[in-house]
């Protein structure tokens, strides 16, 4: 099955963003490098997916962190 890659805008519509924040996101490592055709940034959808499956992991998990520390400090009170 051939790869699929997606233009700036299609990266920025995904995110629901402006293709300048797609630049930015780009330089300070929140997406994936952009492969370049000529002049043309391309993103890999895969890459983009893969991506977004370890950040809503990385939350999940910074969430169940926050809410033991809750509960263990709510049994603490007298």
């Amino acid at each position: 099955m051939p790869k699929t890659f997606l233009r700036k805008r299609q990266v920025a519509a995904r995110y629901n963003v402006v293709t300048r924040t797609v630049d930015r996101w780009s330089e300070d490592g929140r997406l994936p490098a952009p492969i370049w055709r000529g002049r043309v940034p391309l993103w890999d959808l895969d890459l983009l997916e893969a991506d977004d499956r370890a950040a809503a992991t990385a939350a999940r998990d910074a969430g169940q962190r926050q809410e033991r520390a809750v509960s263990s400090t709510e049994s603490i009170t007298p």
